[in-house]
């Protein structure tokens, strides 16, 4: 995953090509926010009602909604039911795990994000 990680960091943009990025990513960012009623990367443990930060949750979120951009006014419109599906997510044990992100290989990281996609999807 560092190596990944460490690849992505090595790729140059331009000016424009950074300016793009950062609109697309407030844009995102924007949009989880409100979808989550702004707590859009905070969960709880099953049966534990303190929330936190997921540094997982966070990138598996906004790699999916990049994804999914072409459909956010419709899962905009599913709130509620996105909200459900990752609070059942959540209580699910194996889910849980994933989107806590316990494994940190790529295939864990497709598996989040999959996931969080699944999620997002409008009914």
């Amino acid at each position: 995953m560092k190596s990944m990680l460490d690849r992505a960091m090595e790729v140059e943009l331009s000016k424009e090509q950074a300016d793009e990025a950062e609109v697309e990513y407030n844009t995102l960012f924007e949009f989880l926010f409100n979808l989550f009623d702004g707590k859009p990367f905070q969960i709880s443990a099953p049966g534990e009602e303190k929330s936190k930060v997921s540094a997982a949750l966070y990138d598996a979120s906004m790699v999916a909604a990049c994804r999914l951009k072409a459909d956010l006014d419709n899962i905009t419109a599913d709130k509620e039911n996105v909200q459900q599906r990752l609070a059942d997510a959540v209580q699910n044990a194996d889910q849980y795990e994933v989107i806590v992100g316990r494994g940190n290989t790529a295939e864990a990281v497709r598996e989040r994000i999959y996931l969080l996609q699944n999620i997002l999807k409008p009914t």
